[in-house]
């Protein structure tokens, strides 16, 4: 089946395709969003394979590709896509020294690169870390997925599994719509409801959008890439309680997020 794409897909695919060889020598992979399961206990492979086959049947956009068709973004849905699950392990030198190893691991995993209009974008591997534990790593390009999409993914992924392994039926809702079905209706708003958005926006960003100007000992890149790097703290868990008093949210990484852009703020003297 083919359906045109949504916009959403659409800004995706134009970054995918002026990144790819010009601003990277492979297509950008940080838009793979990455999942991580972490078994404990006796792992049936089988039942697994089973379980996220299941899945990919059941979820058209896990069997999609984004092709190109007349220099426009087009949905292609496959009927038929087996999965097969990569199972990756630690050296022992690895095993024996922490999880930063399997970390790295993990981090290479979800590095591979889809290639647009010719991957499928889901694709899944399982890591053994020792012999009864075990992370299933599955991820997805952002173009058929968001954090939602990642939640109902890994809700049905423990339910099928868990249900087969009892042999019992997995008790899922019945599929009613698909994200074809949304893009399709996206496409079909009334023209001056498009319009009215597009407006809106154009008035949002008018004039030259504010850089973030802060001190540095480098100059900017005059192409934005994205270098990965990593630097580990501790904060204190009496400091943390006190940031919660101001946030009534469950997920502290909004809040520990929404400090850190004040803190830039406080750096530039900027609003935005």
């Amino acid at each position: 089946m083919e359906f045109q794409a949504s916009y959403h897909q659409e800004r995706l695919w134009f970054i995918d395709r002026f990144e790819s060889g010009n601003v990277y020598p492979h297509p950008p992979v940080y838009h793979n969003i990455p999942l991580l399961i972490e078994i404990k206990g006796d792992i049936d492979h089988s039942l697994l394979q089973q379980s996220l086959q299941r899945l990919v049947n059941r979820h058209e956009a896990l069997r999609t590709i984004v092709a190109t068709k007349e220099e426009k973004p087009v949905q292609v849905i496959d009927s038929d896509v087996p999965v097969k699950i990569q199972i990756s392990e630690l050296q022992e030198h690895e095993a024996q020294s922490g999880d930063i190893h399997w970390l790295g691991l993990v981090k290479r995993e979800v590095g591979r690169n889809f290639v647009m209009g010719e991957d499928h974008l889901f694709d899944a591997s399982l890591v053994r870390l020792e012999s009864r534990r075990h992370l299933l790593v599955m991820w997805v390009h952002h173009i058929i997925a968001d954090r939602v999409s990642m939640e109902i993914i890994a809700s049905e992924t423990i339910r099928i599994y868990q249900a087969l392994s009892i042999g019992e039926e997995p008790a899922l809702n019945p599929m009613t719509l698909q994200y074809a079905d949304f893009s399709q209706w996206q496409r079909q708003l009334p023209g001056q409801v498009v319009e009215s958005a597009l407006l809106h926006w154009k008035r949002k960003l008018k004039g030259k959008l504010q850089a973030l100007e802060i001190p540095v000992d480098f100059p900017r890149e005059s192409i934005h890439v994205y270098d990965e790097a990593l630097f580990t703290f501790d904060l204190p868990g009496d400091l943390l309680a006190k940031a919660r008093t101001i946030w009534s949210g469950k997920e502290d990484f909004l809040l520990l997020l929404g400090i850190f852009k004040l803190l830039l703020s406080r750096y530039c003297g900027h609003t935005e």
